[in-house]
């Protein structure tokens, strides 16, 4: 079960979306010593996420991809993130204190994706992009 995960970890490293197009080459586990420093880390990305939501939400104008739908994928790949680090260190730490820090993360985290994918006012702002702008 644990190979598994460490396999999906490997498979999300190779597609997921390139935050700010400068790629974090950092180890996944750097910096995580205890189970305070697995909150740190993921609450930092889940921070960066409400960050990118409120920038997205507020602005005034015309929708595009540029100050749409950009920052949507970008919040989304630092849940998506937080949520695979916060699962592989529940998963495969040996430290169990760590384990659980780890599942209270990713529970955390799901929790704010969820919030994010059933809020209307991020369903009209995504809508409202203009179709222009999303052809080649």
């Amino acid at each position: 079960m644990r190979f598994r995960y460490a396999i999906l970890f490997l498979l999300f490293v190779a597609v997921a979306p390139a935050a700010a197009q400068r790629p974090d080459y950092t180890p996944f586990a750097t910096g995580v010593t205890d189970a305070a420093s697995l909150n740190a880390v993921t609450d930092a990305r889940t921070a960066r996420a409400r960050q990118l939501l409120d920038g997205l939400l507020a602005v005034r104008g015309q929708r595009t991809v540029a100050n749409t739908l950009a920052p949507y994928d970008e919040l989304s790949g630092e849940l998506f993130t937080a949520g695979a680090h916060a699962r592989l260190m529940a998963a495969l730490h040996p430290d169990e204190a760590i384990r659980r820090a780890g599942e209270e993360s990713n529970r955390r985290v799901s929790a704010f994706a969820s919030e994010i994918a059933l809020r209307r006012d991020v369903f009209d702002a995504l809508k409202a992009i203009d179709r222009h702008d999303l052809d080649p």
